[in-house]
């Protein structure tokens, strides 16, 4: 009777942990997700304010006048 209480708490203490552990997973699963898409726009963004600078470049060497 005791050992088969033992056993049950074991296995339910097992089974706990597993759970936890697979929750944990899945945690730094999206995290990592997140984390690319974040990596993502932040490139995106960066090359767009490249963009933009480059175009006000052009434009105020196109507004010097000619010497």
């Amino acid at each position: 009777m005791e050992n088969q209480r033992k056993q049950e708490e074991t296995t339910a203490k097992q089974e706990l942990e597993r759970a936890k552990l697979l929750q944990a997973q899945n945690l730094n699963q999206e995290k990592m997700e997140q984390n690319e898409e974040l990596a993502e726009l932040r490139a995106d963004t960066s090359l767009e304010k490249q963009e933009i600078a480059n175009e006000n470049r052009l434009i105020l060497a196109n507004m010097k006048p000619n010497r």
